[in-house]
């Protein structure tokens, strides 16, 4: 175990032969890190934030992964809402048919 720069036990989690990970035991601490570290952000900090060209790269990646996903998406929504099925689900032999 060993101690964060406010007082709280991080535990040291690895498997062979890969770096060792710090992992805080108590994730309220570490929110109340990530709050103290936004808690004096102005508007215009924020609108710069939003407006930053790393930002909006960001937002768009997204975006375009969405796209790229969203016939997949919605097909497996079908499925799972029992409209459409690609492949039918077979019945177990001695189970009770339970349609969803």
């Amino acid at each position: 175990m060993v101690k964060d720069n406010l007082g709280g036990l991080l535990a040291c989690e690895s498997f062979e032969d890969e770096e060792q990970s710090f992992k805080p035991d108590d994730l309220t601490t570490h929110q109340k890190q990530d709050e103290r570290a936004v808690k004096g952000q102005s508007e215009e900090d924020w609108d710069r934030v939003r407006e930053s060209d790393g930002l909006k790269e960001k937002r768009k990646e997204h975006q375009d992964m969405l796209e790229s996903m969203k016939d997949s998406f919605l097909n497996n929504l079908d499925i799972i809402m029992g409209r459409k099925r690609v492949v039918p689900i077979p019945v177990p032999e001695g189970k009770p048919f339970v349609s969803i």
